[in-house]
């Protein structure tokens, strides 16, 4: 994790992984780490991207296959239901400006709240 890496700062820099920083769970056991690493950083002026990978760096953690995450890049937007499946850990947040618009509303109804209804009503 360290190899080459002389001082604190080289280590930030390390161009060493990729950390989404929009979702993510800590663990109870964690959070007085996190709380206070993530102060350092933000007085330090450091990405949130970058302060969240390097936590994960610190400390044990499980990354779920890329297949149940889904990052949908800005201009594809509109056609998050084309990227959503019932398997996903997470998606991308969306943001709730775009429901103004109706056919986006009943396309985000359909498949993502549809879906949360299911998931959440039945029983195994």
């Amino acid at each position: 994790m360290y190899q080459n890496t002389t001082d604190a700062l080289g280590y930030i820099v390390a161009r060493n992984g990729y950390a989404a920083s929009d979702f993510f769970y800590i663990p109870t056991t964690q959070i007085d780490f996190f709380a206070d690493l993530m102060q350092i950083f933000f007085e330090a002026g450091v990405f949130k991207g970058i302060a969240v990978l390097k936590f994960l760096a610190a400390v044990e953690h499980i990354v779920p296959p890329r297949t149940k995450v889904k990052l949908i890049p800005r201009r594809n937007l509109s056609d998050f239901s084309y990227f959503y499946h019932r398997d996903l850990i997470m998606l991308h947040p969306l943001k709730q400006s775009y429901l103004r618009d109706a056919s986006f509303k009943q396309r985000y109804c359909t498949s993502v709240i549809r879906t949360f209804r299911e998931m959440l009503l039945t029983v195994p």
